[in-house]
């Protein structure tokens, strides 16, 4: 700095005082330029910093904003891994979705050190405890509390020791260990068996954006599978789905309460074996033709036996005429040839061209490729309305499938091409009335009514593959479309279907020619090679 004068070193400091505070300024202006027009860009591999389309949908579509209020405690060596996990994760999608939508997510994490602060924001909510994610409207009125152990991540707690045990009880953690196989002086470490952050997002927004809860009532009494019920034909996660949708969940009796409960907004009548009350299916039409809806799945039985007075007989009054003999579809070997024979062939995956591309029931699936599941299945002939309006198939099989006819009660699985033939079958409808009654806002609410082929699909052991169709024909059904949508697609799901798809000849053909064929060729290659 010896060569430069006092005049030069002035001037100096000057144009770098003067650049520093530019550079402020650009900085201040790009702040607020980012609030007023806020852009991101997700740059990580996998995607993580970017949620899914549909849960972008909800929030978007949130009548006010939301507010998150996060109280999260770590929990104490050997689970502190296991907490900093969950938590990381979770209060990850937390802010990926303030920042995609910082105008309707309002998250506040709150200190587990600040002990005062937090115990008010609880009284204000009218919760407690710990470990804890509170979605609610900004005015209070509704909420949804999840907790992080057990709502957004489910946890393996492996074999706690007596003192660990307790140590989680205090923690609100229940349901550690299994007491016929617990043993208290063992030791062995937790993990994290699933993670549903961006699940539990949308649920819980669903959830505190519903004004109102639309009450959906299941008939019971004539040997329905249950509601609350954990055996694989039960409807025990149907139900549940439902009320974390922000649907109310009832059970009615026609021979107790013969008439309809006002706030019916749907009935669904799925897989009775016995027929109904006399009277029942009269007013279950007159629900129907003054506005109402219903969603009918009629049992293999009520359908084989021909039985009066259920489900099936219900349906054939909307034009759902259900066939004997159940849905199937052959399954392809190793080298491409078709398998019959098997009971598989009585379970098979409906894909896009399947789905109608027109309805807002299947559109949504069709355009993001998922499919749907079938186990013993019967399927529906077009028969004619009763009243006037439109009958449309929404879901059909491939053209290879045959419905397979009972020989002395028993199925052979195969088909018999004297008295069986090959076509789509229709496996869902849908029919809409033109008569209704006026609503709240004087529009005209018209009866629904869709008729499913089988009382298995929407049961528990189906519920993974068919849950994002089931929630949208009740949303449908109750003029909810804003919340029709197809939710993240669980890693589970992303299979091939290889028993009858292409996939697996193609797979067997590269493993048993391709790959052996390449190794010979690139050993010739280089055999003559070295001879020349």
């Amino acid at each position: 700095m010896s060569g430069f004068g006092v005049k030069s070193r002035v001037s100096i400091g000057l144009r770098t005082g003067l650049g520093v505070a530019i550079a402020l300024v650009i900085a201040f202006l790009a702040v607020d330029l980012a609030r007023w027009r806020y852009f991101r860009v997700d740059l990580s591999l996998s995607g993580r910093n970017t949620l899914d389309q549909s849960v972008i949908d909800i929030i978007d579509q949130l009548p006010e904003p939301v507010v998150v209020d996060v109280f999260l405690r770590p929990l104490r060596y050997p689970y502190d891994g296991i907490s900093a996990q969950i938590a990381g994760r979770t209060l990850e999608v937390l802010r990926v979705a303030q920042e995609s939508r910082r105008n309707q997510i309002d998250l506040r994490v709150h200190d587990p050190n600040d002990i005062e602060t937090q115990q008010q924001r609880q009284r204000e909510l009218g919760i407690e405890g710990v470990n804890l994610v509170v979605f609610s409207n900004e005015s209070g009125t509704r909420k949804s509390v999840q907790t992080l152990y057990g709502d957004v991540a489910v946890v393996d707690w492996g074999n706690p020791t007596r003192e660990l045990y307790e140590y989680l009880s205090q923690q609100g953690i229940q349901g550690t260990v299994n007491p016929n196989t617990w043993r208290p002086n063992e030791f062995k470490p937790a993990q994290v068996a699933s993670n549903r952050a961006e699940e539990v997002l949308a649920e819980a927004l669903l959830k505190v954006s519903s004004a109102t809860a639309p009450r959906v009532y299941f008939s019971t009494g004539q040997g329905e599978p249950s509601i609350d019920g954990e055996l694989p034909a039960d409807l025990a996660r149907l139900r549940m789905t439902l009320e974390s949708d922000g649907f109310e969940v009832e059970a009615w009796d026609p021979a107790r309460t013969p008439e309809l409960p006002d706030d019916c907004a749907v009935l669904a009548i799925i897989g009775a074996t016995q027929s109904f009350p006399d009277g029942t299916l009269d007013r279950i039409r007159e629900f129907v033709t003054g506005g109402g809806r219903v969603l009918g799945a009629p049992a293999l039985t009520d359908v084989e036996q021909g039985l009066e007075g259920g489900v099936a007989a219900y349906l054939m009054g909307y034009g759902m005429v259900a066939e004997s003999g159940i849905v199937c579809e052959p399954l392809i070997g190793n080298g491409g040839e078709r398998i019959y024979n098997s009971p598989n062939c009585a379970t098979f995956m409906v894909g896009e061209t399947g789905l109608s591309a027109s309805h807002p029931l299947t559109e949504p699936l069709r355009r993001r490729s998922r499919r749907l599941r079938f186990h013993l299945t019967n399927a529906f002939r077009r028969g004619g309305l009763a009243t006037a309006g439109q009958l449309l198939d929404i879901v059909t099989s491939t053209p290879d499938a045959w419905q397979d006819l009972a020989v002395r009660g028993q199925y052979d699985y195969s088909f018999d091409h004297r008295t069986e033939t090959r076509d789509r079958r229709r496996l869902a409808m849908v029919a809409q009335l033109a008569s209704g009654t006026p609503g709240a806002d004087g529009e005209i609410q018209q009866g629904r009514v869709i008729g499913i082929a089988s009382s298995l699909f929407p049961s528990n052991q189906l519920m993974d593959v068919n849950r994002d169709f089931l929630l949208n024909a009740f949303n449908w059904m109750t003029a909810r479309e804003h919340r029709v949508r197809v939710s993240p697609l669980p890693a589970s799901m992303t299979t091939l279907d290889l028993a009858r798809s292409s996939a697996l000849p193609k797979l067997s053909w590269t493993l048993y020619l391709l790959l052996p064929g390449l190794c010979v060729a690139v050993g010739a290659v280089l055999a003559w090679r070295r001879r020349n």
